[in-house]
């Protein structure tokens, strides 16, 4: 399985949500390290899923071709 895996790029706590060291089945924003956030998103699989697609953006803009 190739890794997917971007220098500067992590989703903390895996997409999912805390409050308080609660774990939150609820929809949300995350924020990726690099700083940007992605929309409000209804759970922690679509979050992990815009975490993929924006790593690929990110590849996809610095790729010189």
């Amino acid at each position: 399985m190739k890794s997917n895996r971007l220098a500067g790029h992590t989703l903390p706590n895996e997409g999912r949500l805390y409050d308080r060291g609660i774990y939150l089945v609820r929809e949300g924003a995350i924020r990726c390290s690099c700083g940007d956030v992605s929309p409000f998103l209804p759970n922690a699989t679509a979050r992990r899923r815009w975490h993929r697609e924006h790593k690929a953006a990110v590849r996809a803009a610095a790729d010189p071709r």
